[in-house]
């Protein structure tokens, strides 16, 4: 899939997203099975959940991760403690933002201006399960309300707790939210 160098809205009927590439998902590129799922439909959703069980996504920190070199990959035990830069909305709520390739996380840093302690940004890429289980620990349905897929793309999508867990378990469910947006006719 080409991205537009341009954010003008599209004219004409939406074409249905394209399916995720047997070869993006071996590469862990998650992007048109998270875009797909914006449709909220529970099929949408299960290529979600197969996608997420291989994907590699990126976390940008707020701060460093102590005694880990950059651009190294590390198992990841409970002894590591992620300090992720979380989203707010205009209400203060928080969103844990986390994306499927690198360039739609340099376009979100460019927007938000984020860093990782007074330096520039660094992320942890991390496997999907992983992603889902911080996501359970940091998402409390009170300060920070949801898991923020690919902020500022076209392909943005935001999991509530109940839909992180039952996705984290195996267990499609449509999206709700997203299947309300449903235009009709």
């Amino acid at each position: 899939a080409m991205a537009r160098a341009t954010d003008a809205p599209s004219t004409g009927p939406k074409a249905e997203p394209e399916l995720p590439s047997q070869e993006a998902i071996e590469e862990g590129d998650v992007t048109l099975a998270v875009g797909a799922a914006r449709r909220g439909f529970r099929r949408d959703v299960a290529a979600l959940v197969t996608a997420l069980g291989g994907a590699r996504l990126l976390v940008p920190l707020a701060r460093s991760v102590a005694d880990v070199p950059v651009g190294v990959d590390q198992q990841v035990g409970d002894e590591l403690s992620l300090s992720p830069h979380l989203l707010c909305d205009d209400e203060r709520i928080g969103y844990l933002p986390v994306f499927t390739r690198p360039e739609l996380l340099e376009r979100a840093t460019a927007r938000t201006g984020w860093g990782t302690g007074d330096g520039a940004l660094e992320y942890a890429a991390l496997p999907g399960p992983v992603v889902l289980e911080l996501a359970l620990e940091i998402v409390d349905d009170e300060n920070v309300e949801g898991l923020l897929f690919n902020a500022f793309d076209e392909t943005e999508l935001i999991l509530q707790r109940h839909e992180i867990g039952s996705i984290a378990q195996g267990r499609p469910l449509p999206l709700v939210g997203y299947v309300g947006e449903i235009p009709f006719g």
